[in-house]
């Protein structure tokens, strides 16, 4: 999934901005999104900020 992702930014002339933060949900049960690095809860299955979907 990594692959496509990097994929379509580079289709789009995107650059991906490393951020370090964890993978899976925290004990707060915030998940970090590995578009964005937003770290908090879904919204309907997607970041609240970027709206990626992730669940």
């Amino acid at each position: 999934m990594r692959n496509q992702w990097e994929e379509g930014l580079a289709r789009e002339g995107l650059i991906p901005v490393a951020h370090a933060v964890p993978v899976g949900p925290n004990s707060a049960g915030e998940v970090a999104c590995p578009a964005c690095g937003t770290v908090g809860p879904l919204v309907e299955g997607a970041c609240g900020d970027c709206g990626l979907l992730l669940g």
